[in-house]
């Protein structure tokens, strides 16, 4: 398939990237012309130099963004509020402790991912960044990837903060961060799921609906016994229920049940970022060879 003869105004936009880390940006002669053709499968191919720029530069950007700082400093303030209320009258000791662990890993992942992922993908996506990189040789799955990565930092820095705020003891704190990659992984990638759906940031308020729902059900479970049943089986259901396990309250299910689903949810995760990143690929090819849509 031949390129449209006119120049894509993405090629004179400056890359970060491009320019900082061996990521070859096209001058003004390199761009391809209706003479030439695109080879699609050199985007297929992204070294690891590269992607480790990319999510240097993605962690980068994210923890010094406007929104990020706001996101972060909004999960602090809730979590200092809580702690110094103290657990609820309703829960003992040991149901307290698994609740901020629950409280935790509901505001975290869904406040910084959705960030870091909607701001990446949703809002930058016109700015053609992403076709300036895509043009260079970068896959779109190592950018998804990259995005990830960074909603990982972003929320397990947020995490240790609120776990502290929260008075979480040592021993347990430690057991939520070791566990975290796992747990935060199915709100990550209905963060950039969403996302890369989100063809302009019109639709990011609507999306984030579907982002919240299945972090908070599981948090909503500890005060509500008939939400309990449901949420166990969420994305995060089965996280909550082995909370209580390690805090010494009563988990619904056996624990090699629960983690079974875990893994289940861990599973299905990792495809649908696969997912996310193979349809963020055919959508940059398109737009390089001038297609419409992402077929």
């Amino acid at each position: 398939m031949r390129l449209a003869p006119q120049q894509p105004a993405y090629y004179t936009r400056a890359s970060s990237l491009a320019a900082g880390h061996n990521v070859r940006r096209l001058s003004p002669k390199q761009v391809p012309s209706s003479e030439m053709r695109y080879d699609v499968s050199a985007m297929k191919h992204t070294s690891l130099h590269t992607l480790g720029a990319l999510v240097a530069r993605d962690t980068r950007d994210a923890l010094t963004h406007p929104l990020m700082l706001v996101m972060i400093a909004a999960s602090l303030l809730m979590a200092w509020f809580f702690g110094a209320l103290g657990t609820p009258p309703w829960t003992d000791e040991h149901e307290g402790i698994a609740l901020w662990l629950a409280l935790t890993l509901m505001i975290a992942p869904v406040f910084c991912g959705s960030t870091v992922s909607h701001v990446s993908i949703a809002v930058d996506r016109p700015t053609g960044t992403y076709l300036t990189l895509a043009a260079a040789g970068v896959s779109g799955g190592a950018i998804i990837a990259s995005k990830v990565v960074a909603s990982f930092v972003c929320s397990f820095i947020t995490s240790a903060g609120m776990l502290a705020l929260l008075h979480v003891p040592v021993d347990l704190a430690v057991y939520f961060l070791v566990s975290f990659v796992p747990a935060a992984l199915p709100t990550l990638a209905i963060c950039c799921i969403l996302a890369v759906l989100s063809r302009n940031d019109d639709k990011m308020g609507p999306m984030s609906l579907f982002e919240m729902l299945p972090a908070i059900v599981p948090f909503v479970g500890f005060m509500i016994d008939s939400v309990r049943w449901a949420a166990v089986f969420f994305p995060t259901g089965p996280a909550a229920e082995l909370f209580r396990a390690a805090c010494g309250a009563p988990a619904l299910f056996p624990v090699p049940v629960l983690v079974a689903l875990w893994a289940f949810w861990v599973a299905a995760s990792i495809a649908a970022v696969v997912w996310a990143g193979k349809r963020f690929d055919r959508e940059l090819n398109a737009r390089l060879l001038g297609e419409e849509g992402v077929r």
